[in-house]
């Protein structure tokens, strides 16, 4: 069973989509009949869709490197919350190790639970306590093209969330005041972000310890250069 995600705002071609007999799910979402790839392939521009086939696979343990892992997705929408409501799902999506394909849709990795990072259960558990209906399918795993391009959106996420970390520490660094009331966060911040990058490098099969760990060891070094004066 094949799964579509439109990716472009600007474009979304529904009416291409049901001539082929394709199904809408949600904004973005559709389901592709097996028979049809081929033709959507030759009718859309790669870089509005990503694809994806359903699939039974084991939930994976991190510790084992080369193993393949299956994403669970999931699609909200919090038409009915309000905008405190809609903050706390932003929060705790930012923090937990999924990726962005559009607009309230996401992909988790299909892996035992980890602790001090919130897993798919959490999210579901905030949307829904917060008045947002959940659509969610899984395992898939991504087919053609699409691979490729969510190692290279999942690398793209952990060096803005890197950068945003080490442009908050030097921004607060020379003041006092800031940095004891912030420092706190940003170690934990930190500790998230170390944590979901190790669990992308597994999951999306690419290596972004070295890179990172310069501008994690960076953002070590000033908070302490602080407690040092």
């Amino acid at each position: 069973m094949p799964y579509l995600v439109i990716t472009s705002k600007e474009k979304r071609p529904r009416n291409e989509l049901e001539r082929l007999g394709c199904e809408i799910i949600c904004r973005y979402l559709w389901f592709v009949p097996r028979d049809k790839i081929t033709k959507i392939k030759s009718a859309l521009d790669q870089d509005n869709y990503l694809l994806f086939q359903k699939t039974k696979i084991k939930k994976s343990k991190l510790e084992r490197k080369g193993q393949k892992i299956g994403f669970t997705l999931i699609a909200y929408d919090t038409s009915k919350s309000d905008d405190k409501g809609r903050k706390a799902i932003k929060r705790v999506l930012s923090k937990a190790p999924c990726l962005m394909l559009a607009k309230s849709i996401y992909i988790f990795p299909y892996i035992e639970k980890k602790p001090k990072i919130p897993d798919i259960s959490t999210v579901e558990k905030v949307i829904t306590e917060n008045r947002g209906n959940i659509t969610k399918i899984g395992t898939l795993i991504p087919i053609e093209f699409t691979t490729e391009k969510l190692r290279e959106r999942a690398k793209i996420v952990l060096e803005e969330e890197a950068n945003k970390l080490m442009e908050m520490t030097e921004h607060i660094a020379t003041d006092e005041t800031s940095i004891k009331k912030h420092s706190s966060q940003i170690r934990a911040s930190l500790i998230n972000l170390k944590l979901k990058s190790k669990i992308f490098d597994l999951s999306f099969r690419m290596e972004t310890k070295q890179e990172l760990g310069k501008k994690f060891t960076k953002i070590y070094k000033t908070l302490g250069k602080f407690h040092e004066t």
